[in-house]
């Protein structure tokens, strides 16, 4: 019998488990972070929900920094300790890898089906670097590498704190009031779950709007709220072409 694994993507926003088999994921349990009060009582309910199973090891993606066998959520108060998880979950073995640089090492496992180009970029050329650009409670981006001896490494990076660029006029106006309620304006200010209402605030919008509230607004056709929706789609482009640039991602560029 194949041994049982526990696998999770633990975010800002939400924690999803499953048990994988043979290679094949199989029953879930999905968490919302603010219900739990830290990811061991995560872990904890996690196994719970999935019937108590003995499993011989532990795989955890975490939107966070990542080093000597410890992580920490960047946009959260979680901590993770491989050696704990061990214990509680009665696992040989513990690894945790940044989520987004799971994400790229996932890429060349994706079938054709699972993906949409953009335009008429092609298939990604996955003998080349290739960048990956994720925008969810935060951003996050890492640069996938064709290995020496076959395979791929990826780099874990946070990304989404460097400086978010203006394209043009328009866009420099929006930046200039964002950067006077804060000083420097880093990537995910705008481009994350929170980042719609900061940009339709910007915008000259009023107060701060729920995300899903702005985009029913925007398809409605309120100026403020298209305003921002548009600007919110738009800087993705740009900071996927400033990240192929430093990346030197000539294989392509995944969002």
């Amino acid at each position: 019998m194949a041994e049982r694994v526990l696998v999770g993507d633990i975010g800002a926003t939400r924690a999803r488990f499953a048990l994988a088999e043979g290679g094949r994921l199989r029953e879930r349990a999905d968490l919302a972070v603010a219900d739990r009060a830290d990811g061991a009582d995560a872990l904890r309910t996690a196994l719970d929900r999935l019937g108590a199973p003995r499993v011989a090891a532990v795989r955890l993606a975490i939107a966070g920094v990542v080093e000597g066998g410890r992580a920490a959520l960047t946009n959260g108060d979680w901590r993770f300790d491989a050696a704990d998880i061990a214990r509680l979950a009665g696992a040989r073995s513990v690894s945790l890898t940044n989520d987004v640089q799971a994400a790229a090492l996932a890429l060349p496992r994706l079938a054709p089906a699972d993906a949409a180009p953009l335009g008429d970029c092609g298939a990604p050329d996955f003998t080349r670097p290739v960048a990956l650009a994720m925008v969810g409670t935060g951003f996050g981006a890492s640069c996938l590498i064709p290995a020496p001896g076959g395979g791929h490494m990826a780099l874990a990076t946070e990304a989404g704190h460097a400086a978010l660029p203006a394209a043009d006029a328009g866009e420099a106006r929006v930046l200039a009031r964002l950067r006077r309620r804060g000083g420097r304006v880093p990537v995910e200010t705008a481009l994350s779950g929170g980042g719609l209402s900061a940009l339709r605030s910007a915008s000259g919008g009023g107060a701060p709007t729920p995300p899903e509230a702005v985009v029913a607004a925007a398809l409605a056709g309120r100026a403020p709220d298209a305003a921002a929706l548009d600007l919110f789609c738009a800087l993705p482009g740009a900071a996927a072409g400033d990240l192929a640039l430093t990346c030197g991602a000539w294989g392509g560029v995944a969002i």
